[in-house]
């Protein structure tokens, strides 16, 4: 049976974390793009409502983009003190 180690799941759990902030910067970039789109040409109340609502979008997902860094961050820092351990999990 395979050994899986502390560092191993951390490092699984790094992978996936960054790889949510990928999807979450790809996001938001679409959703700036999106604004640039209605801001060139869109006009009238449906506009208005529409960019307030992308505005609000890209602020919910600034703030997932921030609790994932702050768990990466938080992840890594456990990373390092782990590395001087040896932890085995079964």
């Amino acid at each position: 049976m395979e050994q899986i180690t502390f560092e191993d799941m951390l490092t699984h759990y790094l992978l996936k974390l960054n790889e949510c902030s990928d999807g979450l910067i790809s996001i938001s970039e679409s959703l700036k793009k999106s604004t640039l789109i209605i801001e060139s040409g869109w006009k009238g109340q449906a506009a208005v409502s529409c960019r307030i609502r992308l505005e609000e979008m890209i602020d919910e997902i600034k703030k997932s983009q921030d609790e994932v860094e702050n768990a990466i961050k938080s992840l890594s820092l456990i990373d390092l003190t782990a590395e001087s351990n040896d932890t085995t999990l079964v």
